[in-house]
């Protein structure tokens, strides 16, 4: 068990950092202080004049490598002691009330993805009918992989017989927590056809704690030995890692790196179509983090067989210990001479886009897309949202990764917003391999030049 806990960890380790992740709350135009993050040219009701994002959080997470059984989100803290490595069927046949720990199969490729993000505070203001401006701060985890060869999944290499050697195909990724501090901009153009609003953030980005590996080639022949060991032949391989938490016994808050990045967004609609429309586009996270305090970078090449035997390896806790000794044995040489202490990290980011068609001024078809440029967790949100200017509906369908369908829903009541894109996984225990949760608390002002318009009439949310 430990040494399957290990396998889960370090493939969660290796993966892509990947950009912001789509939710369903950015659907909703009312919340300008949380959507401008995302999408920072968007179209918002006439009557708004601030809004802030006093705090929130949102935590996904999508899997075809593994998934859990007999328990879902709200069952399963009381049940994690209980984590058996089961196969499904066992899981479901066991008495006990087990958690399975299964494995998904027979695909070349196998995709993860997952982030947990603390908003706020965030403030949003219009100063007058063209400009916006805002500014935001978050923290993240993020992580997320799309090209994770069969070879190393773990019923697929637990399978493979010793000494026949197999070759393994190259990947890449890393993982980091960061913290973002933005600042927004938006200007709405109007033709006469047409309202354009473009918008463009700022952030400088923090980095905490990171780590990354890349197969610069395939492995030509990897060969499982007994005892635990391997027989490695002809491999090039870089990684990387910050070790401020390295033994993870307690845990450091130090900000060991620094960058910037920039999101990019045109939004549209027509003033005179019979179908009133709007369509959003976002690039987001473009940009870099440098990390230059407690940091490791290390390359190691070789031509030749090598063995390496968890033995040697099993007396450390510590990332240093285990590269000097890994760069020890592959080199055969002294351990560091290939260590470079700064390391520059890209944030990768996404594509973004959102297509609006206004029924009547409280009833929209909404969609949501999202393409990853690491191709890790794409995603599609379409659905019928009942908005109001104190309350939200929002009943959709998620398509993930372009293979799995969950049923989702978004709520705002006053104040406080709350949402999914997979409910069934806080009931159904059947497979849990994605999950999703956005929480929201903010608040919003009216444009008290408005007001009295407002008064004589029916308060529509849209001016076309």
């Amino acid at each position: 068990m430990r040494h399957l806990a290990l396998w889960v960890i370090c493939v969660w380790i290796l993966h892509p950092v990947n950009g912001q992740t789509l939710t369903s709350a950015l659907a909703d135009d009312q919340l300008p202080a949380f959507k401008m993050q995302h999408f920072p040219a968007s179209f918002h009701p006439v009557w708004m004049k601030s809004d802030i994002l006093i705090t929130g959080g949102s935590a996904n997470f999508y899997s075809n490598i593994f998934y859990l059984k007999n328990t879902n989100l709200f069952e399963l803290r009381s049940k994690v002691d209980m984590l058996r490595t089961m196969q499904a069927d066992e899981a479901a046949g066991s008495k006990m009330d087990a958690i399975g720990l299964d494995f998904h199969t027979g695909r070349s490729r196998y995709q993860a993805a997952g982030q947990a993000t603390l908003f706020g505070p965030a403030f949003w203001y219009k100063i007058n009918s063209e400009w916006s401006v805002g500014i935001y701060s978050r923290l993240s985890v993020l992580g997320s992989a799309g090209n994770i060869p069969d070879e190393i999944n773990y019923p697929s290499y637990d399978s493979k017989r010793t000494n026949q050697p197999f070759n393994i195909r190259s990947f890449s990724g890393n993982a980091m927590s960061m913290g973002s501090i933005g600042a927004h901009a938006s200007r709405n153009i109007s033709f006469s056809d047409w309202d354009v609003n473009v918008g463009m953030n700022v952030q400088w980005n923090f980095g905490l704690d990171m780590l990354g590996v890349r197969m610069n080639q395939d492995i030509d022949a990897w060969t499982k030995l007994e005892n635990n060991s391997v027989r490695i032949s002809n491999a090039s391989i870089h990684w990387h890692y910050t070790y401020t938490n390295e033994t993870l016994s307690k845990y450091k808050l130090k900000v060991n790196g620094q960058g910037a990045s920039l999101d990019f967004g045109i939004a549209i609609r027509p003033k005179k179509s019979s179908l009133k429309w709007e369509a959003m586009l976002a690039l987001n996270q473009l940009g870099f983090i440098e990390y230059y305090k407690s940091t490791e970078s290390h390359d190691i090449a070789f031509d030749r067989a090598i063995e390496l035997n968890s033995a040697d390896f099993s007396s450390f806790n510590d990332l240093r210990s285990y590269s000097a000794k890994l760069e020890e044995q592959a080199l055969g040489r002294e351990a560091g001479m290939s260590t470079v202490n700064k390391v520059l990290v890209p944030t990768k980011g996404s594509l973004s886009g959102s297509f609006l068609i206004h029924m009547d001024p409280n009833l929209q078809i909404q969609s949501l897309i999202s393409f990853p440029f690491s191709l890790a967790d794409p995603r599609l949100i379409v659905g019928v949202q009942y908005n109001f200017r104190y309350w939200k509906v929002f009943p959709y369908a998620t398509l993930t990764n372009w293979q799995t369908y969950s049923p989702g829903l978004s709520i705002r009541a006053g104040y406080f917003t709350l949402g999914s894109n997979n409910v069934s996984a806080f009931f159904n225990s059947d497979r849990l391999d994605h999950a999703d949760l956005h929480l929201l608390f903010s608040y919003n002002w009216n444009d008290k030049s408005l007001k009295k318009k407002r008064n004589r009439g029916t308060d529509k949310c849209y001016s076309f």
